[in-house]
């Protein structure tokens, strides 16, 4: 790329992998110490010195947002008969096609086989990384239900029951929005019949612009019947969290536990 030592290819795809976040040797951390949870002593943290310098360098050894949230999803499922692994099958793809890239670099061109496995890893890392996005808004939709299920004579359980469920609808929201935009994803992809953008449109529709609270109001929208708002806000939840589970192809006792 101009005078640099690298190609324009590998800066873009470089710059993609910057916002995954994953360190670069994200492969030998064990999903709990990706989200930094527990683990081997000065990996648990989600970072590690894996130069030996004594520093955390942020470009190449941590963990980040969107890696950290792969990893999350694939806990949750580690007791399941079908666990996920989204954490390594993006970084392998990444991984993959970053080698196809510096390839082509150092020879000064790309041939049309390695374009065809380029594109493939290109889709891979990116359906991945948005079925990481997908889970995470399953999990909050979890979240939000088990929620509003502590709702009592229209009143909240206790403070805590009030601000998990402002939390948790807001991650819900905020993460189902990133679901717009990838032209790799199954709402966008023509050969994928089991949904399409109608099914996307209608899920963000009936997550709403905010919570149903214990009164069974939402957005500032009073209830007639608390009990009935607050039933039917709980089947949309439902019926969002099965357009995921079609869409993603995910398996059923992994939604359930997300």
């Amino acid at each position: 790329e101009g005078s640099k030592n690298y190609s324009a290819g590998e800066h873009n795809y470089d710059e993609a992998f910057g916002y995954y976040g994953a360190a670069r040797d994200n492969n030998a951390y064990t999903d709990l110490e990706a989200r930094a949870k527990s683990g081997r002593d000065g990996w648990k943290n989600g970072y590690y010195d894996t130069d030996g310098n004594g520093l955390i360098n942020p470009r190449s050894e941590f963990n980040f947002g969107n890696a950290q949230n792969c990893a999350k999803r694939d806990v949750g499922t580690a007791d399941n008969a079908n666990p996920t692994d989204l954490s390594t099958e993006a970084m392998n793809a990444f991984l993959a096609g970053r080698q196809i890239l510096s390839n082509a670099a150092n020879t000064g061109t790309m041939t049309a086989d390695e374009e065809t496995a380029l594109a493939v890893q290109i889709k891979a890392a990116a359906l991945t990384w948005e079925k990481c996005i997908a889970a995470t808004v399953i999990h909050y939709i979890n979240d939000v239900t088990a929620d509003m299920s502590n709702y009592s004579a229209g009143s909240y359980a206790d403070v805590a029951n009030f601000t998990d469920v402002g939390k948790h609808w807001s991650e819900m929201k905020g993460f189902a929005l990133g679901l717009q935009f990838s032209p790799f994803s199954p709402f966008r992809d023509e050969a994928v019949t089991t949904v399409d953008l109608n099914d996307l449109k209608t899920l963000l529709t009936d997550l709403g612009d905010a919570p149903m609270l214990a009164d069974g109001s939402q957005g500032g929208v009073l209830a007639g019947d608390t009990d009935a708002a607050i039933a039917a806000y709980t089947s949309k939840l439902a019926a969002a969290r099965q357009t995921l589970q079609a869409a993603y192809s995910f398996d059923a006792d992994n939604v359930a536990g997300w």
